[in-house]
């Protein structure tokens, strides 16, 4: 299995700290690292922000300086963000594909218009409305 690379260096908890993991619960002995100093490896987003991102709205994460996650939820939350910033890769490349496909234009009001086109006439439906000129 490919071994995440320790972007926390100065988070990293003292020798002999024990505490538990801000995630799991999981008794961390020494190999956590501090909430408040990691970031994920690919998006460089603060650990207690992508924490909040994945609850939701409807959550306020609060974070102590002295909290930690074990390796494990680390190891989870970087393989979370970078799921995220391929996906968004993925659907950019998707979206050009339907744009030269469909002559499609994206409009500042969120609309996708479509050019004329010999496409027309199929059925394309888009998370976003999509009008005809």
């Amino acid at each position: 299995m490919h071994m995440v690379k320790q972007m926390f260096v100065p988070g990293v908890m003292m020798e002999g700290a024990a505490t538990c993991c801000f995630v799991c619960d999981k008794e961390v002995a020494g190999s956590g690292v501090l909430l408040l100093m990691g970031q994920t490896l690919h998006s460089h987003t603060g650990l207690p922000t992508k924490i909040g991102q994945l609850l939701g709205e409807e959550f306020v994460v609060v974070v102590q300086t002295e909290d930690v996650l074990c390796r494990r939820c680390e190891v989870l939350l970087n393989h979370l963000d970078l799921l995220e910033v391929e996906m968004v890769v993925v659907k950019r490349q998707l979206t050009a594909f339907l744009q030269a496909k469909y002559q499609l234009s994206y409009e500042p009001s969120g609309v996708f218009i479509a050019r004329h086109s010999s496409h027309h006439k199929r059925c394309l439906c888009l998370s976003r409305l999509l009008l005809f000129k």
